[in-house]
């Protein structure tokens, strides 16, 4: 499976946005490599918003049915990610992430088996 983070993030906190999210990035698909998860979804793209002028909505989900690849969007709270120290921004994002794999699931775009391996997956990190 391939898994990509990536954003739309305010100039004021990109830098610690970016770095934040590679560290993420870099053990989720570490965690990946290991587990040797075997799943109908063949891509999961998680697009974050954090910034200033953006209200914080729910998450929007797109899935691509022909090539397994599910697109989520979602918004961090500009606030809590600027006022977090590191440690917390990567929580944060984690939580971003997590919190798209179970609205995938809730709205029936995965199936049961694919999110229990993909929680687990996560689970795996703490």
């Amino acid at each position: 499976m391939k898994f990509d983070i990536g954003g739309n993030i305010d100039s004021e906190i990109y830098e610690a946005f970016r770095i934040n999210r590679n560290i993420v990035l870099k053990e989720l698909l570490q965690l990946l490599e290991e587990k040797h998860i075997a799943i109908n979804l063949k891509e999961l793209s998680v697009h974050i918003f954090i910034r200033d002028d953006t209200p914080v909505e729910p998450i929007h989900v797109n899935y691509i049915n022909r090539q397994k690849r599910a697109e989520t969007e979602c918004i961090i709270d500009f606030d809590e990610f600027q006022k977090a120290n590191d440690h917390e921004k990567q929580e944060l994002i984690e939580k971003t992430v997590t919190d798209s794999i179970v609205v995938l699931h809730n709205n029936k775009k995965i199936t049961a088996e694919d999110f229990a391996q993909l929680t687990n997956w996560l689970d795996s990190k703490k």
